[in-house]
This record gives structure tokens, sequence and C-alpha cells, in this order.
């Protein structure tokens, strides 16, 4: 079969079909590798190919070129990244510059990039730059042109993505050559020239530290970006901001020059430009107050430490306040009423910056901005008017804001509590969306009216325009007054209202959302007097998610199943160890009862979570008094452990699990036979999540610490795991590079943590301590820990290891006689003891 019929079955819609061209694929290319690579590159370069074929083939090339790696080196067969072949890639490479096809041109630059990197990654002194700058001196055509322009922006991207600069640094003036070149003699119909170099520059703008210095190149890159904010093409425009904003970060004091035709572009921009451009002309001045703000910070922290500042403020943010501020409220004004959503838009970019720079410049902006809310909010033009009014007080109310508007709040209260119950939903909504602002940053200005405020809000949720900002605004209040009492008046009639809202009128999901939102932070802000109140609705709340259960299996009917089911984890939070014997068997039965009535329908995995987390919740709270319904508690915990088709659940009841041993201790005797085998059941299991095997380990030693019969029984068994999982980290794991070390770091600690369990366990047995017998098959553990220390010295990791040579010192006396004789135990110990922190010192003590 030829190479292009592979890749052809390889996009079929069928997935056996798929999966058989991938071992066709594979097969080939083991078979003949310099043939398979010769052929993806020929179907690659032909024009006359489908592009889903030849776009695949690009793709493969794409992905396995990278540099070869020393054992690559060392063998003498044919491998794709070798520099006679990469030669020969290049020359078919350059062809396809020119092909009228937009996605091979792309894919051809990524490749080049990739090929260019291992060039500079072999040789420093590489001629990759001047040969770029020789084919786009000859002035080839546009598709050509954009094509090493794109090559030297994904070089760059590699490069930055690394954050390494030191290998690219070297080149940066003949990057800076190219790209300059490139726009300055492209044609004025040349518009993706113009693009692509801009794009280049934009990300080659960290390597150019050493060239913007020099006031000649400098003056010349800030020619040729000025010159582009002329373009009639939105997207240059765009990307020109898009630089001057990477150079604002990267290279502030420049802007000093530069900063008046900035300033003026800009302005240009948000009256009048497109909505793209003027997003990014927003960013800008964004970022450029949010450096001088910390400027200033360092400054008078400098001043305080009595020492001058490493670097000072331009104060471009205080010299073009007064001016840039009306700019950005008239452009609120204006376009307040296009947008009804929460996406990003000039609206909220616009009072993001007017934050920012309110912070930089207060004395100067908030005056401003306090008259055009005033204004706005008193004015006989109804909605537009308010909603402006609204977005400029939110944007400013956050930092110094606050502070500087007392007065400002106190007079417009009134104000806004009386629109709130205007008819225009969008009114209302911002309105809301305000209270809750005040009520987060000065809960205090709302204490007065506070009744007033609750019963407006609570009507508003009726409006499904006003919904969402209006949930938001109440867990705000809830969250400021429900602790201290000033809402015991009306909870239980919003709990009941909002119960009847969801369960009859069923709104929208993101609504669904919001309300549970509301009940949970009104159970967990709710005062002490309020935990009679929140106990008797627990009852309710069950039979209500019983119901659903039974009746609906409907995709909203278990989002709000899940949500009940949460909210009943919160009140028993907040109910906490007042809990009697009576009240938390009923609930743990409900609980299991409500498990075993959702399993006959559609199985909800969200439902099963929270149900575990109300048992969770339930133990953390009652800790050894749980020892009663061990019964009850351990078999539906088995059950969850054993269901590994599911992470979070078999995650949660494994952590469970570990809590219910370590409070029940001896009681949880009857059970440990039950629970070990659940868990070497589960390790058994070829399709389990690696993530578990951590939270295994840990389990095994809880289980062990609460009776010795632990070791008796599976003392053999669980060595042979935990010597297995000492010496074969990699082999458990089939994740991606990070998440693999992670999961690594993980394992050693969960070792470590589950064999203290284990070493602990012998305290309460005089036959097993000191035994030699049984220090015998614990002789691993030494240089399992030599390991780690060598490798991983983490505080976190270091104590767990202080802990477990301390626990073995303290059971086997055979252990504490040889390991004082290792190196790396002294080494250990003498830095433990001279540790600054008082918790590692101690154990370095209290070992030997």
């Amino acid at each position: 079969m030829e190479l292009f019929e592979i890749l052809s079955y390889a996009q079929d819609m069928n997935s056996d079909v798929r999966k058989k061209a991938e071992l066709y694929l594979n097969d080939s290319e083991f078979k003949n590798p310099l043939k398979f690579y010769s052929d993806l590159v020929q179907i690659f370069a032909k024009e006359s190919m489908p592009s889903g074929i030849r776009g695949l083939a690009g793709l493969i090339l794409k992905n396995k070129i990278d540099p070869l790696t020393k054992e690559e080196e060392k063998k003498k067969d044919f491998n794709i990244n070798q520099k006679f072949f990469r030669e020969e890639i290049k020359g078919i490479l350059l062809k396809i510059f020119e092909s009228p096809s937009k996605i091979a041109r792309r894919t051809s630059s990524q490749i080049y990039a990739k090929i260019s990197k291992i060039e500079i990654i072999e040789d420093n002194r590489t001629d990759v730059f001047r040969n770029l700058y020789t084919m786009t001196s000859e002035k080839k055509s546009q598709n050509f042109q954009c094509s090493v322009l794109e090559t030297i922006e994904f070089i760059c991207q590699e490069y930055h993505a690394l954050s390494s600069t030191k290998a690219l640094a070297p080149f940066s003036t003949e990057i800076f050559n190219i790209i300059s070149n490139s726009i300055s003699q492209s044609l004025d119909n040349e518009i993706e020239i113009k693009f692509s170099g801009l794009n280049a520059l934009s990300c080659s703008i960290f390597l150019m530290k050493d060239i913007l210095k020099e006031k000649i190149t400098q003056q010349l890159t800030f020619k040729i970006i000025f010159q582009q904010l002329e373009s009639k093409e939105k997207k240059i425009r765009r990307v020109v901001f898009e630089i001057l904003d990477k150079i604002a970060q990267d290279y502030y004091n420049i802007l000093e020059d530069h900063i008046l035709i900035i300033f003026h572009s800009s302005l240009a921009t948000i009256k009048k430009d497109h909505e793209i451009v003027v997003l990014q002309a927003i960013e800008l001045w964004s970022t450029i107050a949010d450096i001088e703000f910390e400027l200033t910070t360092n400054s008078i922290q400098a001043v305080y430490e009595g020492r001058n500042p490493f670097e000072y403020s331009r104060h471009f943010i205080l010299q073009s306040s007064t001016i840039l501020s009306s700019f950005l409220l008239e452009l609120i004004k204006e376009k307040n009423i296009e947008y009804e959503n929460d996406e990003w838009n000039c609206c909220a970019a616009a009072g993001t910056c007017l934050n920012l720079i309110s912070q930089v410049a207060p004395g100067e902006i908030i005056p401003d901005i306090v008259s055009f809310i005033e204004n706005n909010l008193f004015s006989t033009n109804p909605s537009k008017s308010r909603e402006s009014a609204s977005l400029a007080f939110v944007a400013i109310l956050d930092g110094l804001g606050s502070k500087m508007m007392y007065n400002h709040v106190i007079k417009t209260l009134p104000s806004w509590l009386y629109y709130l119950e205007e008819e225009n939903p969008n009114v209302q909504s911002m309105i809301s969306w305000t209270i809750g602002k005040i009520s987060c940053i000065s809960p205090y200005l709302l204490r007065g009216t506070l009744g007033k405020v609750v019963q407006l809000t609570i009507q508003n949720l009726n409006v499904s325009k006003t919904v969402y900002k209006t949930c938001w605004s109440l867990n705000e209040i809830f969250q400021s007054f429900g602790k201290e009492g000033s809402l015991d008046w009306c909870i239980e009639g919003i709990f009941f209202s909002l119960m009847n809202f969801i369960l009859y009128q069923k709104p929208e999901n993101f609504v669904t959302d919001e309300l549970f939102e509301i009940f949970c932070s009104m159970i967990l802000n709710s005062s002490t007097r309020n935990k009679i109140q929140i106990t008797s609705l627990v009852p309710t709340l069950f039979l209500k998610l019983r119901e659903s259960l039974s009746f609906e299996d409907s995709e909203s009917a278990k989002k709000i199943q899940s949500h009940m089911c949460r909210v009943i984890g919160c009140s028993i939070q907040r109910i906490g160890k007042k809990m009697d014997s009576n009240f938390t068997e009923k609930i743990i039965n409900l609980i299991i009862q409500t498990s075993s009535i959702e399993k006959k329908g559609n199985y909800n995995w969200v439902l099963e979570e929270e149900l575990l987390v109300c048992i969770g919740t339930i133990v953390q709270k009652m800790q050894k008094k749980i020892t009663v319904f061990l019964g009850e508690l351990v078999p539906f915990l088995i059950k969850s452990i054993k269901n590994g088709e599911n992470f979070q659940v078999s995650s949660l009841a494994i952590g469970i699990l570990g809590d219910v041993c370590r409070c029940t201790e001896i009681n949880f005797k009857p059970f440990i036979e039950r629970a070990a085998l659940s868990i070497f059941s589960l390790l058994q299991n070829p399709k389990i999540n690696p993530n578990l095997k951590p939270l295994v380990l840990v389990c095994l030693g809880d289980i062990a610490l609460s009776d010795e019969s632990f070791w008796e029984n599976f003392s053999s068994k669980v060595l042979k795991i935990f010597k297995e999982a000492s010496g074969s980290f990699e082999k458990f794991s089939n994740l991606d590079e990070m998440e693999n070390r992670e999961w690594v770091l993980s394992m050693k600690e969960s070792l470590i943590e589950g064999m203290v369990g284990i070493i602990q366990s012998f305290q309460n047995d005089n036959r097993k301590k000191g035994s030699e017998e049984e220090y015998i098959k614990l002789l691993w553990i030494p240089k399992f820990l030599q390991e780690i220390l060598s490798k991983n010295r983490k505080l976190r990791t270091t104590e767990a290891c202080l802990g477990l040579i301390g626990d073995l010192s303290l059971n086997f006396p055979l252990f504490k006689k040889t390991s004082i004789s290792y190196s790396w135990v002294r080494q250990i110990l003498f830095e433990a003891k001279n540790n600054r922190i008082s918790k590692v010192k101690t154990l370095g003590s209290w070992i030997y």
C-alpha cells in the first residue's frame, strides 16, 4: 500500500480504519525510515495532492523533527534529524514557500523553524539567519517573503516558550535586519508581508534589548511601527499596539522619547477605530499604568528603607490621566448599550484601565470620574446614562477609590436603590452589580438600608436578564453580613423562595448554578443562631433530592441533584460537631439510600462525588464519635473504591477511608481485612488511574496504623507493593512529562507517609518491636531514602524522610546502630539540627 493511501485512510470517518492506518504508518517507518520520510516529503511538496493528505504529511514531519539524543547520535541507522537529510528537506521547503496554499506555507515555515533550532543548538555560529536575509533581499514573491518572516516568528516562539534568550541573542541584529528590511521595502499593496513582518517583530521583542539601547536602531524601530498605524488594515494596526505593549513591558524607559506620538495615536484609536484595535490600545495603557503603580510602590518602599530606588516612574499616566480618562468614560457611555454579556469587550477593557490609572493618579482622575457618575446617574436621559454611571462607579471602587469615595457613596446610595426598582432589566442588572460591589468593598455603607437592599435584590431574581448579577450581589451580601446575624430575619424565607424558583420555574443552567451558590454562601456565612434552622432544612433537602432521583433523569435534573447534595454538605459543615448521634445516623442512612436510588438510573458521577464529600465532612466533624457508624460507612466507601471508572469518586473514597482509620484506630479492626482487600483489588486493575496510586499507599499506612493485625495478615503483600513502588516510579505512569514529574514526587512522598504508618503500628506490639526478623524485611528503605534525599531536597520531602528515619530508629535499634555509620544520614541530621525552621530542627534533635 502506497504512503498517500495510508494517509488517506488515517483521516477516515471510521475509527477502526484510522487505527489500522496508524499501525501501517508505524510499520512503514520502522521497516524503511529513509523511504518513509522521503515519501512524506514528496507528498508534502506535491501541489496536486489533496489538502488533507498533504497537511497530515507535513504535520508528521514537523512532529518528528527534534534534536538528536546522545543515543541516536551513536546509532548508525538512518534518522530524519541527521544533517544530510535536513539539508534535503530544507531545499524542498523553500520551494513550498512559493506555494499558493497558505496552510502548506505555514506548515513548511514551522518545519524550517524546527530545523533551524537544531542548527542553532549544534552550532551557535550557524548561517541560518544570514541565509534567510539573503533570500528576502532577492525580492522574491510575496508568499515567499511571508514564509521567511513566519519562520522567524516560529523560531522566536520556540525559544521564548523555553524562556531562553541566550541562544538567540547573538542573532538579534540579523533577525531585526530581516524584519525591518522586509517591512520597509514592501509595497503598499503587499499587506501580508507587512502583517507577517510585524508578527515576527512582536515575537522577537524579547531579543531586542541591545538593539533598542542604540538611538539609531531605536528610532528606526519606532518609525517602522508608527508608519504602520496609518494602514487601512485593522489587523496591522492591532499588531502595532501589541508590539508597543510588549515594548512597554520589557523596555519601559525607552518610551519617553515616543510617548507623545503613542498617546495621540491611542486617543485617535479609542475614539473611532475598530473594536479589536481599540482593545489593544487600551491594553497598552493598562500595562503602562500597572508598571507605573509598581514603580511608585517600590519607590515608596525604598524611601522607607533608606535607599535609592532601582528604577523611577516616568509619570506617563499622571501626565495623560485627565484626557485619557475622559476618552475612556466617553467610550463606556457610547458602547455599554451594545453589550449584555460578560465577554471581554471595549467597556470591560475601559473599566479595567480606569481602575488601574485611578491607582496611579487618584487625585487627578477620581474627582472627574465622580463628576461623570453623578451627572449620568441624575441625568434626565434614562437607562443608557445610568448604566454608564454604574460601569464607571464599579471600575474605580476597587483599590484607592473606596477610600476616596466615601461621601460620594453616601450621597448616591438612595438613588442606586431607587433605580434598582426601575423596569429596564439592563439598568436593574447593572445596579445589582453595583450594590454587590459596595457590599464586597465597603459593606458598612449598606448597614442602614440592608433590609431594603435584600428585599429589592430578591425581587429581581424573577427577571431573567438580571438574575446572574443579582445572584452575585446576594452572594456578596451574605458573605459580608451573614455571620454577624443581620440577615437572620430573612434566611428561611430566602431559602424557600429560591428552592421554589429552582424546582418549579426550571431556570436556565447557569442561573441554577448561581442560585445554589447563594444557598451555600447563605449557609456557610450564617450566624450561630441560625444553626437550628439549618439543621431543620437538611431533611427537607434530602426529601426533595430523593423525589427528584426517583422521577427525573434529565441532565438539568442531575445538575440540580448534585447542587442539592452540595448544599447538604455545606449544612453539615456549618452544624459541625454539635450533631448528635441520632441526627448523624439519619444523615448517613439518607446518604447511603440516596446513593442506592441513584445507581438504578443513569449514573450521575457528580452526585456520587457530592455524597462522598458529605461523608467526608461528617467524618472530619465527628472524629472518634464516628466509630458507632462504621458498619454503615465502611461498606459504602469500599463500594466506591472498587468503582475505579471515575477518578474523583475513587480518590475521595480512599481519602475518607484513611480518615476513618485514623479517627477510629483500634475500633477499625473488624473492617481491616475488607478494606485491605478492596485496596489490593484496585491496585490489580490494569486500567487504574496512576494518580490513585499515591493515595493508595497513604491509605495502606492509615489502615496499618489502626491495628497490628494488619501487619500479621498482609505484611508480605504490602511490603512487596511498597518495595516495587520505591524502585520503578516511571513504569507506573503514562502521563506527559510535566504531569509525570509531579506524579513521581507525589509517589515518593506518599510512599514515605505510608511507611511511617506501617512502622508506627509496631509501637503497640512489643513482640515485633525491635525484631531482627522484621527489620530484614525493611532493608531496602535506607537505600530508597538516600536516593530521594540525593535527588530532591524540597522541605516537605526532607521532613517526611526525617520522620521515617526517626520512626525506624525508635522501633528498630539495629537500624539506629547501623544507620549512624551512613554519611548521608549524618549529613541530613547535621543539616536538620542547624535548620532555622523549628519543625525540622525538632525532628533532627529527636532522631538521635
